[in-house]
């Protein structure tokens, strides 16, 4: 399948680009009828807006007979060797922060799917993405094996003293876009993360200083660790990676994209620096 798009849309527009398969294709887990088919489309140099154009506007004709195509990013060569560098080196944070954010997406598009066919999809896809195998389950079962996960992630943190901010939770969720609650449903899935887990994990995350520039002291103690420093660089220097994708989808200057970059940039240039 992808061998055949890639050499079509070679012909169609520039033979000097490859079609990498994203996510559910890589982890052996797609499937035509509950799966979409995501792309990175690569570069060998930087594209013009018209190449990104013809891509987009390929893939839009395609989908009409192959419906599981799904989104597409835009990379040149040696950003996405940075990109599959970085997700190498931290697998499972990357993973991760990628699962809670397609349960997210899912979340959403079970509420408004408009068929039994669509909500069935989104279920699927919210029992593989969690782990869940029950038939019968709740989104609070969904929501509690994610932060099991996210647990597990963390059992190997310790710290010397307990470190609690009052935006720590609201912090971790603004990044997410996920909802913690207080307690959760007493069953074999159960965790309570405490205030430490939740600002270790959003010390982690690029965004933190901008939305809640009251934890910044809590979150640089964090980053001051060597182990917290390096994956938060990591994580700030994909989420550049990943605005240049969006540069070139978007096609007109954004200034609020472009604010982003900058304020990414400084993040990574101050943590290589220390």
């Amino acid at each position: 399948m992808t061998p055949w798009l890639q050499r079509r849309l070679q012909q169609a527009v520039v033979s000097e680009l490859t079609l990498q398969p994203r996510h559910s294709v890589l982890a052996k887990d797609f499937n035509v009828f509950r799966s979409d088919l995501d792309y990175s489309v690569v570069f060998a140099l930087e594209p013009t807006p018209q190449q990104v154009i013809l891509v987009t506007e390929f893939i839009d004709r395609h989908r009409q007979f192959l419906p599981f195509l799904g989104e597409l990013e835009f990379y040149t060569t040696d950003e996405w060797q940075q990109k599959q560098a970085l997700e190498k080196r931290h697998r499972e944070l990357f993973t991760l922060i990628r699962s809670f954010r397609k349960i997210t997406w899912q979340v959403k598009a079970f509420a408004q799917a408009p068929s039994e066919f669509h909500r069935q999809k989104a279920r699927n896809a919210l029992k593989r993405i969690a782990g869940v195998r029950s038939k019968d389950f709740e989104l609070e079962d969904i929501r509690a094996a994610m932060e099991q996960k996210l647990k597990i992630f963390l059992r190997n943190v310790t710290f010397e003293k307990e470190i609690a901010s009052p935006d720590a939770v609201q912090l971790f969720s603004h990044h997410l876009g996920w909802e913690f609650g207080t307690s959760l449903k007493q069953n074999d899935l159960a965790v309570q993360l405490t205030a430490t887990d939740c600002v270790f994990f959003a010390s982690l995350l690029p965004d933190g200083t901008v939305a809640f520039p009251e934890a910044v002291e809590a979150l640089e103690e964090l980053r001051r660790e060597p182990r917290v420093r390096e994956m938060f660089s990591a994580l700030c220097r994909a989420e550049w990676l990943l605005c240049q994708s969006v540069r070139r989808q978007k096609g007109e200057p954004d200034s609020s994209l472009e604010d982003w970059v900058t304020h990414l940039s400084n993040l990574t240039f101050t943590n290589a620096a220390r």
